[in-house]
């Protein structure tokens, strides 16, 4: 478990993310590379699964919260971008209905588009590109506050062991870190079967907070 917690410290650092942390959640290496994923939708939320919901512990710049990610299905209303397909889920946040966010994913790529609907190209976030690999590079541009965005993706494991506070563990893990061309870094790891069960960022005010960590599912 020794290069597990050293992986994790290292990560953390990178991503402006207090050391303590590291605590939450213990990631251990493969002993090689598995092969390369050629598709990503094994490794993302199950979009497709209506009323499949995921609770998260998330961390904002003003506390922590449990909110819950609520699975909608192909959202037929709204264009995709390129040959993705379109799909919708509810935010909701102590029992409460927050926002709407939108998805596309299609074998080859996965974008989390926020409140932004899928014929908007401008907001997306491009969280998964094949043929996945550790040291995938991809790079992307999306809308900030003011500016455009340039954001460049690296793989930085594959097949990772991840256990998590409640004892829950995951055995296939692909941690993804991104850069922001202004230093901002945000990591996240996506499970397979389940899809993203952590992660952390330095920007602690979007939707996914400094930090959000996978407790349940609700079916």
């Amino acid at each position: 478990m020794g290069s597990g917690k050293k992986i994790l410290s290292v990560l953390f650092v990178l991503t402006g993310v207090s050391a303590t942390l590291a605590s939450c959640s213990v990631a251990d290496a493969p002993p090689n590379s598995p092969a390369p994923v050629k598709n990503v939708a094994d490794y993302y939320y199950p979009l497709s699964d209506v009323g499949m919901q995921y609770a998260y512990l998330r961390t904002t710049n003003i506390g922590s919260d449990t909110v819950r990610l609520k699975m909608q299905g192909n959202d037929a209303m709204s264009s995709a971008i390129g040959n993705t397909q379109c799909f919708a889920a509810d935010l909701y946040k102590i029992g409460a209905f927050q926002s709407d966010l939108f998805f596309a994913v299609n074998d080859s790529e996965a974008y989390t588009l926020g409140t932004i609907s899928c014929g908007t190209l401008g907001g997306y976030w491009l969280d998964l590109k094949t043929p996945l690999t550790e040291h995938l590079q991809w790079t992307f541009t999306t809308n900030g506050s003011y500016a455009s965005i340039t954001v460049t993706a690296t793989v930085i494991h594959r097949g990772l062991k991840m256990k998590m506070p409640s004892g829950m563990t995951f055995d296939d893990v692909t941690e993804v870190l991104y850069v922001t061309n202004n230093a901002d870094t945000t990591t996240k790891w996506f499970a397979r079967g389940v899809g993203m069960v952590y992660s952390t960022s330095n920007q602690s005010d979007n939707y996914f907070g400094s930090q959000m960590k996978f407790i349940s599912e609700i079916k």
